[in-house]
């Protein structure tokens, strides 16, 4: 069976921003076990440099930086070691792409993983959970299951929405965000599993337009 690695994206989630990211989600973050048994939580992110040292040093346009990492509930020295060897420098010279991204997280982590993946916001996947203490505060994104026909279906439910409040409630006032429209509303996959709706405006506006609640959720 293959193995495969799923990153939370927490950066902008827009494929107008992604696609100066080699269409990756600019910061990325996961929690996972290695071959150790060790439970470790990781964040990178994508970097641009400047285009004298592209020109000098022949980098690529975008960079692995690592952000974060750490032993959960333990010691960055007991796994990861072999981090301390690996400099700036060196990252710089490593495309920003899933491919290495696998192939980062196997070498330094002791990891095997075939692929990676960066979910989008609608799959659900958080490393944090809403509660929890030490090992148990973290979602593991190599024991997540991905439900790709849900996270279709919410898609599409926040499409028909985003255009039905923007109808409604004329909340798009010539206001673009990142080359979208902006309507003013959060929608996110719960813990639960179901599509929250915020509805992010006034309670004025929210009672003139005959809405009685400002947040639910549906299932699809």
């Amino acid at each position: 069976m293959e193995k495969v690695l799923y990153f939370e994206g927490a950066g902008v989630d827009s494929p107008t921003v992604q696609s100066e990211y080699n269409g990756i989600n600019c910061r990325i973050r996961t929690a996972f076990t290695n071959n150790a048994g060790r439970k470790l939580f990781l964040e990178l992110q994508g970097v641009h440099l400047h285009h004298d040292k592209l020109e000098r040093f022949s980098y690529p346009k975008t960079s692995i930086y690592l952000s974060d990492l750490f032993v959960i509930a333990g010691k960055l020295d007991d796994c990861c070691y072999q981090l301390h060897t690996i400099s700036y420098e060196k990252m710089k010279e490593i495309e920003y792409t899933l491919e290495n991204i696998c192939e980062f997280v196997n070498k330094y982590c002791g990891c095997s993983f075939d692929r990676v993946e960066v979910l989008p916001w609608l799959a659900g996947y958080r490393v944090f959970k809403e509660r929890g203490k030490g090992i148990d505060q973290y979602n593991y994104g190599d024991e997540f299951c991905y439900d790709v026909a849900r996270t279709e279906r919410m898609t599409q439910r926040v499409e028909e929405l985003s255009d039905k409040f923007c109808r409604e409630l004329g909340m798009r006032n010539g206001r673009v965000c990142y080359g979208h429209p902006w309507d003013n509303t959060s929608y996110w996959c719960g813990e639960d599993g179901k599509l929250h709706v915020r509805l992010n405006i006034s309670s004025e506006r929210l009672s003139k337009a005959g809405y009685a609640q400002r947040e639910w959720e549906e299932v699809v």
